[in-house]
């Protein structure tokens, strides 16, 4: 997978990165990667970051904060099941399921 992510970064297809990167600057890439993110990685972790702010600026003082990686799926762990799907939405519910519920309530109203 990092090939295609790689790739779609610099506009190449992975066919001419086969044919023309050695696996020592594959390698290099993906030390680069590690260090700073592009593709969907760098937008889930900017993603992540952006749901901690919210969630920790709506929590109950009374809990611990929230992480950006509560926010984020495990890729390396991906289930087809939807599970991953179904942690971030019970996340994103126990900080904002009150504000949702007062906005259908809202929109109830005719």
């Amino acid at each position: 997978m990092f090939l295609f992510d790689l790739a779609g970064f610099l506009g190449r297809s992975v066919a001419d990165l086969e044919d023309s990167l050695t696996l020592g600057e594959i390698e290099e890439w993906m030390h680069y990667c590690s260090r700073r993110p592009f593709g969907e990685r760098a937008a889930w972790i900017r993603h992540g970051q952006l749901m901690a702010l919210l969630a920790n600026v709506h929590r109950d003082p009374k809990r611990p904060p929230f992480k950006p990686t509560d926010f984020i799926p495990q890729w390396h762990e991906a289930r087809v099941d939807g599970t991953d799907s179904d942690l971030v939405r019970g996340k994103f519910l126990s900080v904002f399921g009150e504000r949702v519920k007062q906005i259908k309530a809202t929109e109830a109203k005719p």
